[in-house]
């Protein structure tokens, strides 16, 4: 198990794209049942601003873990997955604390 951050922000999308994305408030607890459902992930974070959209997950697996919250973000803001791949930025492991760390 592992550490995967996955994001997009206004220095990677435009400003639609980022408001069909965030999340609500009131809708966080569902996008965390939502990932908390997908089969490589077993822990999860997600942090929603007016600048940014991040999820960070304890996953099993890189690729797993990554097509699971790219696959709950694209249902969740009606945006095909590819659409989503162009502007997310990905950290893994030690990238994904020293991520963390530096926007806290």
């Amino acid at each position: 198990m592992s550490v995967l951050a996955v994001g997009l922000s206004h220095r990677t999308a435009d400003v639609d794209l980022l408001e069909r994305v965030a999340v609500p408030a009131g809708d966080v607890p569902k996008v965390l049942a939502d990932l908390l459902q997908c089969a490589n992930v077993s822990e999860a974070v997600l942090v929603s601003t007016c600048n940014r959209v991040e999820v960070y997950a304890v996953v099993d697996a890189f690729h797993g873990g990554l097509s699971d919250v790219v696959d709950v973000l694209s249902r969740r803001s009606g945006q095909p997955a590819e659409t989503l791949y162009k502007h997310l930025y990905v950290h893994y492991a030690a990238a994904a604390v020293e991520h963390l760390f530096s926007v806290a």
